[in-house]
This record gives structure tokens, sequence and C-alpha cells, in this order.
């Protein structure tokens, strides 16, 4: 039965050679979808899998954390009101547009809360603190902003919906799904600290750069004839 199909197989080893292909080429979109479903699972759980919070309260048809609706206070004063509630606290998600020094504005997810120290929020902060947010108009800025906002340096000021925020610190591993994705710069390792777990893609050495002659479309003309009949 084996050395029978074998021969079947093998017959006619065009028509193998494209059915092999073909089900590979299957098998390898199958695997990319899992890659995207897994990434994108990551990234929109990043912030509820660090936080410290036993229970998440959030509007009907929530998504994610990231497309969440504030609540007013008097729902988190209710929360609060509950028997056994030990703390309960109104997490802000915002977009909102940050000024670049070059006046540029670009798109920005903002994260506000009353503590974040009491919820272990943000949970990888290289440089300051989150106490340091309560000295007034302070802001964290993740550190995979300087890919898309350019170089910045704690003690710098942005400037967020007409007022000057201060940088007072910055966070890593904190980079949304919802944002833009992040790109690692042509020629920089990717296992760098500049694009490990920060960028999402990177363009390879010869990206837009043709390849061979059949790169290169040819003139097309075309030829348009208009009859008029009385």
């Amino acid at each position: 039965m084996v050395s029978l199909a074998r021969k079947n197989l093998l017959h006619d080893r065009l028509r193998f050679v494209i059915t092999v292909a073909g089900v590979a080429f299957a098998v390898t979109l199958v695997l990319v979808q899992v890659g995207l479903f897994m990434g994108l699972l990551d990234k929109s759980t990043v912030t509820i899998r660090h936080a410290s919070a036993d229970l998440w309260i959030t509007s009907h048809n929530t998504p994610n954390v990231d497309f969440a609706r504030t609540f007013p206070e008097t729902a988190v004063l209710r929360a609060r009101s509950v028997p056994g509630v030990e703390r309960a606290d109104n997490l802000i998600v915002s977009f909102m547009n940050i000024q670049l020094p070059n006046g540029a504005l670009e798109g920005a997810l903002v994260y506000a809360l009353q503590d974040f120290g009491a919820w272990r929020l943000p949970w990888n902060v290289p440089e300051g603190a989150p106490a340091d947010l309560r000295r007034g108009y302070s802001v964290l800025m993740d550190r995979s902003a300087a890919l898309r906002y350019g170089a910045f340096t704690v003690g710098e000021q942005r400037e967020i919906l007409g007022r000057r925020f201060r940088i007072v610190g910055t966070t890593q591993e904190a980079a949304s799904f919802t944002t833009t994705p992040i790109e690692c710069p042509q020629g920089t390792p990717t296992s760098s600290a500049t694009c490990r777990n920060i960028a999402n893609f990177q363009l390879s050495p010869t990206f837009g750069q043709p390849n061979n002659k059949l790169a290169y479309q040819q003139p097309r003309t075309f030829r348009i004839s208009l009859g008029v009949r009385f």
C-alpha cells in the first residue's frame, strides 16, 4: 500500500510539487494569522496583566482597556461602597494630540489615574517614579515614543491639549496596539535596546529598490478613437 501511494504521488511530479507548494502556502498563512492574533492579544491585555487589580469594571461591549469609556465619579463611589472592596479608582484612557518641538502634531494614548503606585502601574519605569506625576503637569513617556516623536530626555516639556507637560520619567513595554505601528530604523539590529520589544516592523535594506528589470513598469500607450456620425 505504501509503494502504491508513493507511485500515485510521484506519477505526475509537476502536479505533486504544485499541490505541496499550495498546502505549504496555506499553512504559512495560517501561522502568520495565528502570530498576528497572539501579538494583538498580548498588546491588548498588557495593562490588565501587569496591574494589581483583582476586578475590572467596564462599560457594556468594551472591547479592551484602550477603548474604555470613563465612568462618572458617582459610579466610582458606588464601587467603593460595596462591602469587601478595599480600593477602587477611575482609570481614564483617552487619545490626545501631542505637539512636537518641530510644531508637528502626533496622536498619543494617555492614561490618567489618581494613584498609579497603588495599582503597580506602570510596571517598568527605568527613569523617574510614578509618584513624580503628583508634581502638577507631569507625564511619563514610554521609550517607544522616541521612534515616533524623536529623541527626548527627562526634564523636557511637551505640549498636550494646549498645556505644557514636563517629562518626569520614562516607561518601557507599555506600548499599546492601538497606536500607529512603530518602525525600527533600517540598519539597526532588531535585538538592540532601541527596537527590542518596542518596534513592530523593519524595512529591508533593499525596500523600494528595483531588483531586476521586471521591477520597472514599462511605459504604456493608449490610443483612443472617437467618431461622430450625423
